[in-house]
């Protein structure tokens, strides 16, 4: 509009940001692909139907649409509700005349082009499982039997339990600068009573405080008992670990020993290979259907958690959790979380034992025993510098 008042495109434009900021750019360095832009919301615009609004099947995520997203994927019965099931894999099966949830799981489909026979069958498996299990009061479930091929699968990954088990979970807070691991939880048994141990931090010292006394914590109780495991459901435990060893570089030795011990265990991973689950998601408010009774609270989710945790922020309410309701829901949510992942345990071991699946334990690899008598031989090379130079500053 100024390039048709004034006779000449203007050198450079502002973006106001959310905090006020006024940032500027060179006009010509982003004018084609404004135009680009432009057209394609004209098209949009142009060629938008009322009466078939866009699906929302294909997208990640809606936002503040959410609900009303959701009411049209189950009335649609759209195939984005298959869990485990891609986009690609959803276009395959449209493609191929199969467009809802019902259709995979009851049709007789022998064949989709381009897509692999096993993964059909998976997927028809998952869909009909979860069509049977509406309704009920616990979703259904199948065990999937590890093959003479695999190894290190699905139930096979489950180890014995110990007394001294820990169940871990942790909350963090993304909306700050390099985000915030702000609380770290375990459950664990302390003279046969089941107890819930929790670390915490608001501030980067205090994150690097709370990361270094869950370590010390678990790789002491570790040593004590090399039969005992760490269970967390999904891969978020274990990879912000390794990188707040790397943010803070500390605790680098405990951390490697109980990673290459495989100390951590994974039930999320176990969960997915192991069973075909009658539900939308394999995620663990789903998944603790089978061994629980339905959340109640004010944090119910994980993304709960994150808003509660921006309300404590900005309600000036102590720091500790004992004199502040919302970490008190938090810290609640925290420990429920925990205990579902020790009664989810206790769940696929009875499963396991009842189907006859034996736990296999990792190999060592030769890597590993190297790094052990590299370290070792580190050790023993550290220990006689230092006596050698404490004599010789003694002989002083």
């Amino acid at each position: 509009m100024l390039e048709s008042i004034q006779g000449r495109r203007p050198a450079e434009f502002e973006v106001v940001l959310g905090n006020n900021e006024r940032v500027r750019f060179e006009t010509d360095k982003y004018f084609f692909y404004y135009q680009s832009l432009k057209k394609s919301f004209l098209d949009f615009q142009d060629n938008f139907d009322l009466s078939s609004p866009p699906h929302p099947g294909m997208a990640k995520s809606f936002g503040r649409w959410s609900e009303f997203a959701e009411t049209v994927l189950e009335s649609s019965d759209h195939l984005s509700k298959v869990a485990k099931i891609t986009r690609s894999q959803i276009r395959k099966l449209e493609s191929a005349g199969v467009t809802t949830l019902t259709q995979l799981a009851t049709e007789k489909v022998e064949h989709v082009p381009k897509l692999a026979e096993p993964t059909l069958r998976k997927l028809q498996w998952q869909a009909r499982m979860q069509l049977d299990s509406i309704g009920k009061d616990r979703p259904l479930y199948d065990v999937i039997q590890p093959k003479d091929d695999e190894t290190r699968l699905g139930l096979q990954l489950l180890p014995p339990a110990s007394p001294n088990d820990v169940f871990f979970d942790m909350e963090g807070y993304p909306l700050v600068d390099g985000g915030l691991e702000y609380l770290f939880g375990a459950t664990h048994f302390e003279d046969g009573k089941v107890t819930f141990s929790d670390w915490w931090a608001h501030d980067l010292t205090e994150e690097k405080k709370a990361f270094e006394g869950f370590i010390d914590w678990a790789h002491a109780r570790w040593k004590a008992d090399p039969s005992l495991h760490i269970y967390h459901y999904a891969a978020y435990e274990v990879s912000t670990i390794k990188r707040l060893m790397g943010k803070f570089a500390t605790r680098e030795e405990k951390v490697d020993d109980l990673l290459r011990n495989h100390v951590f265990v994974d039930l999320y991973t176990v969960t997915r290979q192991g069973i075909v689950l009658g539900t939308p998601s394999y995620s663990l408010k789903y998944v603790e259907h089978l061994y629980m009774d339905a959340r109640e609270g004010e944090v119910t989710t994980s993304g709960g958690s994150i808003v509660a945790y921006h309300r404590w922020i900005e309600s000036g309410e102590n720091t500790d959790w004992h004199h502040s309701e919302i970490l008190k829901e938090i810290r609640d949510y925290n420990e429920v979380d925990c205990g579902s992942t020790w009664k989810l345990a206790e769940w696929l071991r009875s499963v396991q034992e009842e189907h006859g699946i034996e736990f296999v334990a990792p190999e060592i690899s030769v890597t590993d025993l190297e790094c052990d008598a590299l370290r070792n031989s580190y050790n023993d090379d550290a220990v006689v510098l230092a006596d050698r130079l404490i004599a010789e500053a003694n002989s002083e």
